[in-house]
Formats: C-alpha cells, structure tokens, sequence
C-alpha cells in the first residue's frame, strides 16, 4: 500500500481559525459500523475483502459535510478520515480540560469539607470549654 499525506504547512493555508465546536459532542454522533462491501463495488476499493470497520458517510455529513468528499454525482463518497483525526485531537483536548476543572472542583470541594470539619471541631472544643467554665 501507498502513503497518504494531506498538505498540512502553514504556507499553504490561509484564513485560519481555531475550530470553535465541542468535538466531543459530534464524535459521540457517529456509529462506527462492522460491514462488507458490495461484490460490485469490490473491485473498486482497495482491500475490499473481509469485514471491515468503519463509518458512513452519509451519516458523516449528516453531523459535518466538510468531512466527506463527493462524487461527480454530488453524492456522498467518501470520509476525510485526516479531518476525524482532528476532531479527535480537539475531543481529547476539551476532554483534558474538563478533566481539570473537575479535579479542581473536587479539591475545592475537599478543601471545604476539611474547613468545614474543621469548623466543627472548635465549636465542640468552645462547646465543651463552656461546660467546664460554668
């Protein structure tokens, strides 16, 4: 098999934007499929024999066209697998992200359950000094 590369330099883009989505979310909108290709296509796809694993991709379109290329017809036809690769990037990221926040909250959240104990503890020791006082 041959090598796939997709121009990536920065001399070859222009009107670059961070993508502003929750990639998470779309990811969790496709259904990878366990599938055969049709005897009649086979000869038209590389290693097309044996089940494969994979993604529709009318389906793909469905949560963002710019990740599928289409046929002469307008049709569907294939994935832009490169561009998945970048959702997934991006998921991982916010997915890291939310995972920090999390943990900060739960240390806040510990650091006032310990105040609060904390609290608790004086205010029995006041408690129990004002007994012996009396």
């Amino acid at each position: 098999g041959g090598t796939t590369c997709v121009t990536s330099s920065l001399r070859w883009k222009q009107d670059i934007e961070n993508l502003d989505s929750e990639a998470w979310k779309e990811l969790l909108k496709l259904d990878v499929k366990d599938f055969n290709y049709k005897a009649e296509y086979a000869d038209n796809v590389r290693d097309a024999g044996g089940k494969r694993l994979g993604v529709i991709a009318e389906e793909v379109e469905k949560i963002d066209p710019r990740l599928v290329q289409y046929g002469s017809d307008g049709k569907p036809l294939t994935v832009h697998f490169d561009g998945l690769i970048t959702l997934l990037i991006q998921a991982v990221q916010e997915q890291q992200k939310m995972l920090g926040t999390a943990k900060q909250s739960a240390e806040d959240n510990y650091q006032w359950l310990v105040i609060g104990l904390l609290a608790l503890v004086i205010i029995r020791q006041q408690w129990q000094l004002n007994k012996i006082v009396k």
